[in-house]
């Protein structure tokens, strides 16, 4: 049997033929030769160990506690912090000669 060809096969628990869920993808390793488990809906996942059998319409595995919840995907947050610039001090040297105060509109 094809790995592929169990998409969308239910996940039966071999102990008392409960459906528990249908498998909707395959995890591979990172050289594509080994599954590494089984996801299924509802964002949980069957790791390889944990099946007894696949035939053409189902999918076996052990007990129920076999199923495992997916971790929510953590995605850091990449956005740069604001900073407010300060704006840049003069020296005391160039503000010495600017002590003048230009008034306009008398009253």
């Amino acid at each position: 049997m094809n790995v592929a060809e169990i998409i969308g096969l239910p996940i039966v628990n071999a102990l008392n033929g409960q459906q528990l869920g249908k498998v909707t993808n395959i995890v591979m390793d990172q050289n594509l030769k080994h599954v590494k488990r089984i996801q299924l809906t509802k964002n949980r996942f069957v790791m390889l160990d944990d099946i007894v059998k696949c035939s053409e319409s189902a999918v076996l595995i052990k007990n129920a506690r076999a199923i495992q919840k997916s971790p929510v995907p953590q995605h850091p947050d990449t956005r740069q912090p604001k900073i407010n610039k300060m704006p840049e001090i003069q020296s005391v040297e160039s503000i010495s000669h600017n002590w003048w105060v230009q008034v306009t509109n008398w009253d």
